[in-house]
């Protein structure tokens, strides 16, 4: 994807989320934002801020969950542990949207330590996982797997896996 590509995406991403800011919330199991498109979809976090669970000063809550803490940005090229806690075609199916309440209920921040998109930006995550190309993913990261681990061994239910990942399509 060509550079003004990305930065095309990223302000629709941009736009979409401000747009799921002003819809009244949806019936379901979770507070949901509007679903994106194909091309949201296989963005790689980084690109969508999170609308969901912010203080008054617009910041995700603190986490007090030790091992959340942990979780950390990536950056384009970076060799990181990824925690996958979902797969689906798109980020408004039922586990998906669980898993992301769930996350930023935990202090997480979509977008920053945990994000959803083209299991292809996580180079060796496909395999790991035994997902196709088109598959994406809703992965947490870690700077090592002592954290990554932590960190699954807390979730109800499981982690779908904990791989070591070269992180791609973030710049």
């Amino acid at each position: 994807m060509t550079r003004l590509a990305s930065r095309a995406l990223s302000l629709t991403l941009v736009c979409l989320s401000l747009a799921a800011c002003k819809e009244p919330p949806q019936a379901g199991p979770t507070p949901a934002s509007s679903a994106p498109e194909k091309a949201a979809a296989t963005a790689t976090a980084n690109h969508a801020p999170s609308p969901s669970v912010a203080t008054s000063a617009g910041a995700p809550p603190p986490s007090s969950d030790p091992t959340a803490g942990k979780a950390v940005a990536q950056k384009h090229g970076g060799d990181y542990w990824a925690v996958y806690t979902a797969k689906g075609a798109k980020q408004d199916e039922p586990a998906v949207k669980a898993s992301i309440d769930a996350l930023t209920k935990r202090g997480l921040e979509f977008g920053q330590t945990f994000g959803f998109g083209s299991v292809e930006c996580d180079v060796g995550a496909a395999a790991a996982l035994k997902a196709g190309k088109e598959a994406n993913v809703l992965g947490v990261y870690f700077a090592n797997e002592a954290d990554a681990k932590a960190f699954a061994a807390t979730l109800a239910p499981g982690a779908l896996g904990i791989v070591k990942i070269k992180a791609m399509c973030r710049d």
